[in-house]
């Protein structure tokens, strides 16, 4: 379940980013033009850009002009698209070496980040990118991470690497194509959310 959805220069929200709570059941409430839909935006457009990639949900929203909050654009003001999500679920998982009936590992607690230039007419392209999921595993908990510019990929992922971190060049051909979808990292964690955000 996504208990916690922060957005920050898309749409109707503005800068600093806001945070909205949300729970097993939600309903939303407001004036008219008081950001309603857009919060729904924001819902659609997250699973489109990690499914597909970011120029697709750029399009699907109608360009980068629709996508960016008008009044930062009015003045100016350089700021990025910030989309960010905490989910709060547990996922039993079979790793090599797990005795999964005394102590199965459990994959729980992802927070995703991204961070997009949207702020010309150019291809809109991701600037950052952060994944960190929690992983137990026989007693022990260990963080799985993973940390993209536009350019380098910072991951640490325990059920590959058992907690060494590897760095992996962005390829220049993906600007927009998202790290937990690819761009040579494959992790249980990112998969597991992809699956729930589709």
């Amino acid at each position: 379940m996504i208990t916690e959805l922060k957005i920050e220069g898309f749409k109707s929200f503005g800068s600093p980013e806001e945070t909205i709570e949300l729970g097993p059941l939600n309903f939303v409430v407001g004036a008219n033009a008081s950001g309603k839909t857009n919060l729904l935006s924001a819902l659609r457009f997250l699973p489109n850009a990690v499914i597909h990639d970011v120029s697709y949900a750029v399009s699907e929203m109608g360009g980068n002009a629709e996508v960016r909050n008008k009044r930062l654009r009015q003045r100016h003001e350089p700021k990025p698209v910030r989309l960010s999500l905490k989910l709060e679920k547990e996922f039993g998982v079979s790793l090599p070496g797990d005795d999964q009936k005394k102590d199965p590992s459990v994959v729980r607690s992802f927070v995703y980040q991204l961070m997009l230039d949207l702020r010309s007419d150019a291809t809109p392209s991701s600037e950052e990118e952060a994944l960190e999921a929690t992983l137990v595993r026989n007693g022990k908990t260990h963080v799985i991470g993973l940390q993209r510019s536009d350019t380098i990929l910072v991951v640490q992922d325990p059920t590959t690497g058992y907690g060494t971190k590897r760095t992996l060049a962005v390829p220049e051909q993906e600007p927009t194509r998202l790290a937990l979808v690819g761009v040579g990292f494959f992790s249980l964690p990112a998969t597991i959310l992809r699956e729930e955000m589709r």
